[in-house]
């Protein structure tokens, strides 16, 4: 094995060392099969949101837009 440092927030400092007493655990033993588990499991896609709705909303938006937008500018 190699040793490798991690810096841990605080309080997922805690949660490790509570997580080894109860189980009766190592640090480095949950630490190692949690990145284990990370780096072998498959990766999950992530759907794509579309950034623009394409043909929805009010087309009068569109042609008055100088308009609509002069109202919320008075002064």
């Amino acid at each position: 094995m190699v040793k490798t440092t991690v810096y841990l927030p605080e309080a997922l400092k805690h949660a490790l060392e509570r997580a080894a007493t109860t189980e009766g655990r190592s640090e480095a033993e949950i630490i190692r099969d949690a990145i284990q588990e990370r780096v072998t499991r498959p990766r999950r896609r992530r759907p794509r949101l579309p950034l623009i709705d394409h043909g929805l909303g009010d087309p009068a938006v569109a042609r008055h837009v100088d308009e609509l937008l002069g109202d919320g500018f008075e002064t």
